[in-house]
């Protein structure tokens, strides 16, 4: 009985509808949902885009005895990167390689001599790195007048106190963050 009942409630809504408005309003939810899905698809789209040309920032450092000491940051991702900063903590204090003067206090806690090259990245503005790629970011080359490797020794020592951190972008604007503790 309230099955019969249901069934005159949905004639008479359904009733004053001619077959013309019933393939209107069939027509209009189709395409509602096909609108829906095209959405669904174009956030679907730039998700994968994003994942497929993320950059992955890893920080790789050469300590062995004999070799120059540095410090190197690869790209392994497939998409460029955009590097914002660069801060190295050592002994307790930041140290950025936006700024000569922070770098310049880096080598001179590290207690390198002045005089005994080092090499170094300064990053005035953003930097890019694009996929596959790798930069000296800090390097001590061996000097030949250091036969037994003691200042060698020394820097790798100091190198491994390090504690790095990275921020950069994608193409898409995301940010990111590496950091390695060398320790």
């Amino acid at each position: 009985m309230i099955e019969i009942q249901k069934m005159q409630q949905a004639n008479q809504l359904f009733g004053n509808f001619t077959s013309g408005d019933i393939i209107a309003l069939s027509s209009l939810i189709i395409a509602v949902l096909a609108l829906v899905t095209t959405f669904w698809q174009a956030y679907l789209s730039r998700k994968h885009n994003i994942l497929s040309v993320k950059p992955h920032i890893a920080i790789n450092t050469v300590t062995i005895v004999g070799d120059t000491p540095r410090i190197l940051i690869l790209n392994n991702g497939s998409g460029t990167a955009f590097i914002n900063s660069i801060d190295i903590e050592f002994n307790q204090k930041y140290f950025s390689f936006k700024s000569r003067n922070s770098i310049r206090e880096l080598i001179d806690a590290m207690g390198v001599d002045r005089n005994d090259l080092c090499q170094y990245l300064y990053i005035a503005d953003n930097l890019s790195l694009t996929p596959n790629s790798s930069i000296q970011l800090l390097s001590f080359p061996v000097s030949k007048y250091d036969v037994d490797f003691i200042k060698n020794q020394s820097v790798i020592d100091t190198i491994r106190m390090f504690k790095i951190k990275i921020e950069y972008t994608c193409i898409y604007n995301k940010n990111y963050t590496s950091s390695s503790d060398l320790a």
